[in-house]
């Protein structure tokens, strides 16, 4: 089974055998904010977060196949203007005209990777830009009164647990650019995050470590 998420909730749910493509096509078409899109099979589990965090960046599908470790996304990318940072985690990898259609890489194995496109306003840099998508959490079966996010660098260093990075309220989700302008996240780098609630003193197990995946840019894109 592969499933196919943006933003956090269900789009795309079908059964595909290996090696597979999948199409899908985000509504509404423009996009004036930062689309998350997962997709999990079997044998691995895929986060492609796509940036396209500006106006003037309007994207009306996206395709991605993998064929023997041979990755490559294609989408629809209007405004020509514009132009396209390619980064792998935090790695810059590639940067591509606005009008570009694909992308093509390999990778060694079929594990977890990341790749983020992050398309610049017209005709400038990237700058300030925090990638991609929010972090998001099941709530726990019992009745909460609300969730705290505990964020660090090194997951071996988390804050006090008196002392939570970000109080969320009853939400459960937080864009990583609300961290971003409330001093959580400061830096470049690969950044973790744990979730407790108010109602337990901590629940580590509610999200375990929930993103060794998430990976954060922030300042001038190279």
């Amino acid at each position: 089974r592969t499933t196919v998420k943006f933003n956090g909730y269900l789009a795309v749910q079908i059964n595909v055998p290996d090696p597979w493509t999948l199409e899908c096509t985000a509504p509404p078409s423009r996009i004036e904010g930062c689309v998350d899109v997962t997709v999990e099979t079997r044998a691995s589990r895929v986060t492609l977060k796509k940036g396209f965090c500006y106006d003037c960046a309007m994207i009306d599908g996206l395709s991605w196949r993998n064929n023997r470790n041979a990755i490559s996304f294609s989408w629809q990318l209007s405004e020509p203007g514009t132009h396209i940072d390619v980064f792998r985690g935090s790695s810059p990898v590639a940067t591509l005209a606005g009008d570009a259609a694909s992308f093509n890489t390999q990778e060694p194995s079929l594990g977890i990777f990341r790749y983020t496109f992050v398309v610049a306003p017209c005709g400038s840099r990237a700058s300030a830009v925090v990638s991609l998508g929010k972090l998001t959490w099941d709530p726990p079966p019992e009745v909460v009164e609300g969730y705290l996010v505990y964020v660090a660098g090194d997951p071996r260093a988390f804050p006090a647990r008196e002392h939570p990075s970000f109080i969320t309220g009853y939400r459960t989700e937080v864009a990583l650019r609300e961290l971003q302008t409330a001093g959580v996240i400061t830096t470049s780098g690969r950044w973790y995050f744990a979730v407790a609630s108010y109602y337990h003193p901590f629940i580590s197990e509610l999200s375990g470590y929930v993103s060794c995946d998430y990976s954060v840019i922030l300042g001038t894109a190279p």
